[in-house]
């Protein structure tokens, strides 16, 4: 069963995505390699997915796909 393609991320979506990577920035940057830094960091991604989740009526994203997301915004310079 091949796994199905997500939809696009609207242009509002990205840029709630952003704002709330600026306000959590402080749980997603936490430095180390213990479970409990990478709980923080997960904890983190779901803030802000659960943020822009709220914020929209598209399809529910989950905080890897947001992370992904983050990520590749800044790979690719823009919005």
């Amino acid at each position: 069963m091949a796994k199905e393609r997500a939809q696009f991320f609207s242009q509002a979506e990205q840029e709630l995505l952003m704002e709330g990577y600026a306000e959590f920035e402080s749980l997603i940057k936490t430095t180390g390699n213990t479970s409990k830094s990478a709980k923080a960091r997960r904890v983190g991604w779901q803030k802000v997915a659960d943020k822009l989740n709220a914020a929209t009526t598209g399809p529910t994203r989950t905080w890897e796909q947001v992370k992904v997301k983050y990520k590749n915004i800044l790979q690719n310079g823009s919005l």
